[in-house]
Order: C-alpha cells, then sequence, then structure tokens
C-alpha cells in the first residue's frame, strides 16, 4: 500500500495549519490547509499527528474523495477542495498554491485532489501526519 506523508509546516496557532503533501520518497506535489489544533474537538479541529489509513469514497458533497480512518474519536474526515477554513470542519483541504488572501488561501484545489488520487494510485494509502 503506498504511503504519502502530511509535513505540516506553518502553525499560525489560531488561524489555521499549511502543510505539504509528499510521496513516500519526499516529492511535494501539493499544499494542504487545515484548522488549528483545538485538543481534537470534532468539527474544530485538525487531525493529531500520526499513521492513519484512508480509503477511497464517493461524498455526497464533494464527489470522489479519501476519507482518513481511525482518528480517534473523530469520523468523517475527508480530503476535499476549498480555499480557506471556513470550507472545513474539520477535513483536510488540497490546493497547488496560495491564494494570498485570508479569505482565498488556497488556489488549485480541485487540481491538487486529483493529483492525490494519481500519487496513491489505489483506492487506498496509508497517511504519515508529521508536525
Amino acid at each position: 500500500m503506498k504511503t504519502i506523508i502530511l509535513k505540516r509546516v506553518i502553525n499560525t496557532l489560531d488561524l489555521s495549519i499549511i502543510g505539504i503533501l509528499m510521496t513516500d520518497n519526499y516529492i511535494p506535489f501539493a499544499l494542504t490547509l487545515e484548522l488549528p489544533w483545538v485538543k481534537n474537538q470534532i468539527n474544530i479541529s485538525c487531525v493529531p499527528p500520526g499513521t492513519y489509513h484512508c480509503n477511497k469514497i464517493v461524498s455526497p458533497k464533494f464527489g470522489n474523495t479519501f476519507e482518513v480512518e481511525n482518528v480517534p474519536g473523530r469520523s468523517n474526515i475527508l480530503f476535499h477542495g476549498g480555499d480557506n477554513t471556513k470550507a472545513t470542519q474539520g477535513c483536510i483541504l488540497t490546493g497547488l498554491s496560495f491564494g494570498g488572501t485570508l479569505d482565498n488561501v488556497l488556489d488549485g484545489c480541485r487540481e491538487a485532489l486529483d493529483r492525490l488520487f494519481t500519487v496513491a494510485s489505489y483506492n487506498e494509502f496509508t497517511l504519515k501526519i508529521n508536525d
């Protein structure tokens, strides 16, 4: 099974966390945007660092995507597009570049998710989240 690494690189503490998605040999392919750490509270916190299984699902709202499974005390955590933290409730947003404003932090959201599907190359992968 493929392994994908999420390396968190910028933590604004109260606004957001920006990360880089990389292959298991550390080749970056997309950016991420998450909510800040709020003690793993449902819908308002990022995912705790750790190793998780991700499965391809079809979301009624986001279409084909991946769900992050086995997060302690949480469920329905998805990878999906979105340009700012108002677009997430504890999920991991993907993008290709920075939008430049607080209302548009990420650009290329759908394209980044497409890259995730290409890199994963299967219906599942292992996600390693590192702070």
